[in-house]
């Protein structure tokens, strides 16, 4: 913010002065801070954005999460198209070791519901590693709000 005003104050110089290219510079380093504000604050309203401050989450930690959620989903409906139904667990889905995690190391819970969007359930625990609380994430039952499952 103080650089827009520097550049806003610069270019009322500039209006003011014999040569314009102090008003020209002004108007550069004005534009580029407000279009740094407006991206800044569209990054805000993005509904990544939301999904990780709901939950407290790192960019890496979200970043994780999604790459390896979105790996599982693809596992379980690849094998959902051969097979014609759901696997029973993630191990038969075929899911590689290191997409059986979450990003803190502990195991994704799967479960087969007809209930859910999709027929089943993928749950991380979370950071605190408990099951049931707060931070819990049904990362099938959100990916319409945002966080992109295939």
């Amino acid at each position: 913010m103080p650089i827009g005003l520097i550049g806003l104050l610069v270019c009322l110089v500039g209006l003011f002065h014999p040569s314009r290219w102090c008003g020209a510079i002004g108007l550069l380093v004005g534009v580029a801070c407000l279009s740094c504000w407006v991206e800044f604050f569209w990054l805000a309203r993005s509904p990544a954005l939301a999904q990780m401050r709901l939950y407290h989450l790192t960019v890496l930690e979200y970043t994780t999460l999604l790459m390896r959620s979105q790996a599982v989903a693809q596992d379980v409906e690849t094998r959902r198209a051969r097979s014609g139904s759901l696997p029973q667990s993630l191990a038969s889905a075929g899911v590689s070791a290191e997409n059986l995690v979450d990003p803190w190391n502990r195991p994704f819970r799967y479960s087969v519901d007809p209930e859910a969007p999709r027929g089943y359930r993928l749950i991380t625990d979370g950071k605190d590693g408990v099951p049931d609380t707060a931070d819990d994430i049904d990362l099938i039952a959100i990916e319409r709000y945002g966080f992109g499952i295939p």
